[in-house]
């Protein structure tokens, strides 16, 4: 293999950088996740200022999700992507932001539509880790 027949290239649509090799007729493709600035992190940035100019809602246009707490005894998600883990000590949601873990005693899912999630019980700690 020759370091010469290497081509190196950078795709925009999407966060990966790659090397296509062609060793005599033999050719391989090396993609690995690109680091700092992308073309998604760029799309993500115009899309929250046309948000922020226009008034709109930030979840609804970024996908992010909207957690509404009534004091310790119920929470609502909306815009999560799953259920991760589900007892009656701990729930975790998966979101597009990453991991929201709820907490406590007697927790139970009240309603579960494909936008939103009802959980009611005595909540005691709630965690998000993306």
């Amino acid at each position: 293999m020759s370091i010469a027949a290497a081509e190196s290239f950078r795709c925009d649509i999407f966060p990966f950088t790659g090397i296509s090799i062609n060793n005599g007729g033999k050719s391989a493709l090396l993609i690995r996740k690109q680091r700092g600035t992308s073309a998604l992190g760029k799309r993500d940035k115009v899309k929250r200022g046309v948000t922020a100019a226009l008034a709109l809602p930030k979840e609804i246009v970024l996908n992010l999700p909207l957690i509404t707490l009534y004091g310790n005894e119920e929470l609502n998600l909306e815009n999560y992507k799953g259920i991760v883990e589900y007892t009656s000590e701990r729930i975790r949601i998966g979101t597009s932001k990453g991991i929201l873990r709820i907490e406590g005693r007697n927790l139970l899912l009240k309603q579960v539509t494909s936008e939103n999630i009802s959980v009611t019980g005595g909540i005691m700690k709630i965690e998000f880790n993306n």
